[in-house]
């Protein structure tokens, strides 16, 4: 994919990564990267070139004659004392974090949902393939076929979504504790880095729920599937009482309205 300058920034820090569902590819530079990562390094070094270019026709001093960007903003090594403070802290934050009901109940829930996906999801798969290749009554069977086709979306996205769910609400969880202490973070208390990925968190959990009822009415052990649910509806719960602005959150491109 070539180098697009309609590119929308940070579209890739909010989605779920499903590449190939996701209508948004050519609008984002992470997955042009991905299909193409030469072509993206061409682009950045017919950039350099411009920009050398350009201070040539200003009469700049060429870039090794004058300090880095880098050089300019570098902080000053920090002490050992310093280093051993933050990782003490870094530490209790990540232990507070982990132990947080929220978190606690979300990392259950991945580890618990992976089982039964391994358990399970096969013979759920083939009791929906099966329904679909069955024949009799043409109306019943064109019925049973769209609800098995169904089964079968709702295994990939109930396997797709179990670990991003816990990842993403602990990425929130971590970028908020971060902006409570960062003085710059600004005044606008929804579009916070934090808040887009609660958000996400919610979508994924909305969506898995919806999937793990329907399963339930196909695959084995079906108050099992009912009860991850119910766990996702109470973490939902939990996240936008952790989170309530995350709703309102705009995720780049996905929330935008469309182009004319």
């Amino acid at each position: 994919m070539a180098w697009d300058p309609d590119f929308i920034d940070f579209i890739d820090a909010y989605c779920d990564r499903w590449c190939e569902r996701c209508p948004l590819t050519h609008k984002c530079a992470a997955f042009a990267r991905q299909e193409d990562p030469d072509e993206m390094d061409d682009c950045a070094a017919a950039v350099e070139k411009a920009m050398e270019s350009l201070r040539e026709e200003l009469a700049m001093p060429p870039a090794r004659q004058r300090p880095s960007v880098e050089e300019l903003l570098a902080p000053p090594e920090p002490s050992e004392r310093e280093i051993q403070d933050y990782e003490r802290a870094s530490r209790a934050r990540d232990e507070r974090q982990r132990a947080d009901p929220m978190m606690v109940r979300a990392r259950e829930y991945s580890v618990e949902a992976h089982l039964w996906l391994r358990m399970y999801g096969g013979a759920t798969r083939e009791h929906a393939e099966r329904a679909r290749a069955a024949g009799g009554d043409a109306l019943e069977a064109a019925v049973v076929k769209l609800e098995a086709d169904a089964v079968l979306e709702a295994l990939e996205v109930v396997t797709w979504d179990s670990v991003l769910i816990s990842g993403k609400i602990y990425r929130a969880m971590d970028g908020k504790e971060w902006a409570e202490e960062d003085e710059s973070v600004g005044d606008d208390p929804v579009q916070l880095d934090f808040n887009g990925s609660a958000k996400l968190a919610l979508i994924l959990a909305e969506r898995s729920t919806a999937a793990w009822r329907l399963i339930a009415r196909w695959g084995p052990e079906p108050e099992v599937a009912m009860r991850f649910a119910e766990t996702l509806a109470r973490l939902r719960h939990d996240v936008e009482v952790a989170f309530p602005n995350a709703r309102q959150f705009r995720r780049p491109g996905f929330d935008d309205p469309p182009s004319p």
